[in-house]
C-alpha cells in the first residue's frame, strides 16, 4: 500500500529498510533498527520534518532511492555519490560499518514456577543445582513448575516428604535471563519435621557458604525477616 504522501500529497513518511538506513546514518542513530520502537521513533521524527504537497512524495521517493542506490547496506556505502555526505554523522564519524545497528532479538522462553522456602526450627532446606547448565553449581530453594496456591502446597510438598504446619506468601517476581524468563511465586513454609530428601542449614550457614542466585535472593531476604 502506498503511503499518503504518494496518493494525496500528505506529509506521511514511508519508513522501510532503506529509509531507516539513510536516516540512521544521517543522524548517527545507534538504536537497533530491527525494533519496532526504533521504527516508530524514525517515523515520528520524519513526520515532523515532512513538507506538505507534492514535495512530500518526492522526499519519500528520494530517501528510498538514496538507500537503494547510494546509502547501501554493508561497510562500504557510496558516500562520495551522496548529496548528504557533508551532513551525514555516520560518514563524519566513520561509523557507516556499524550504523544502522541490526540485532536480532529472540523471544524468551517463559517458565512459571513456585518456590518454597522450607523452615524447620532454625534450619532451612536448600539443594544444589547441577554442575552444568543454567546457574550451575549454585544453591537454591525447593521449587516446582507451575503456579501453586497455598491450598495446593501441602500436596506438592508431600512429594519431598514435607508436612507443612504454616504457609505464608513471600510475593512474586519475574527474573530475566538471556533466553529464559522465570515467573516466580514464593511461600515460606514452616515444617513439622525435616525431610531427608533435602539439605538443611541455618540461615548463617546459607549466607556464609551457599551461593544463592539473584532470582532467589529477594525471597530469602523476606523469609529471614519473618523467621
Amino acid at each position: 500500500m502506498w503511503p499518503g504522501c504518494f496518493a494525496f500529497g500528505e506529509p506521511e513518511p514511508a519508513v522501510d529498510g532503506n529509509v531507516l538506513r539513510v536516516y540512521a546514518r544521517l543522524f548517527g542513530i545507534g538504536d537497533n533498527v530491527l525494533l519496532d520502537a526504533t521504527k516508530k521513533r524514525v517515523t515520528r521524527e520524519l513526520f515532523a520534518l515532512y513538507p506538505a504537497g507534492d514535495k512530500a512524495g518526492a522526499l519519500t521517493e528520494g530517501l528510498m532511492e538514496l538507500g537503494e542506490r547510494v546509502c547501501i547496506p554493508g561497510a562500504t556505502p557510496l558516500c562520495a555519490q551522496c548529496p548528504l555526505e557533508q551532513q551525514c554523522v555516520a560518514h563524519r564519524d566513520n561509523t557507516t560499518d556499524v550504523i544502522p545497528l541490526r540485532v536480532k532479538t529472540t523471544e524468551r522462553k517463559k517458565e512459571i514456577m513456585t518456590v518454597f522456602v522450607l523452615r524447620c526450627g532454625d534450619r532451612f532446606a536448600v539443594k544444589k543445582r547441577p554442575a552444568r547448565g543454567l546457574l550451575a553449581g549454585m544453591w537454591e530453594f525447593y521449587h516446582t513448575s507451575g503456579h501453586r496456591t497455598n491450598k495446593d502446597a501441602p500436596a506438592v510438598l508431600q512429594e519431598v516428604g514435607v508436612r507443612a504446619e504454616t504457609i505464608e506468601p513471600l510475593g512474586t517476581k519475574t527474573h530475566l535471563f538471556t533466553h529464559i524468563e522465570w515467573q516466580m511465586t514464593a511461600y515460606l513454609v514452616t515444617c513439622l519435621e525435616e525431610s531427608a530428601t533435602l539439605i538443611w542449614k541455618t540461615k548463617e550457614e546459607i549466607d556464609e557458604h551457599c551461593a544463592l542466585p539473584t532470582a532467589f535472593a529477594g525471597f530469602w531476604n523476606k523469609a529471614k525477616e519473618k523467621a
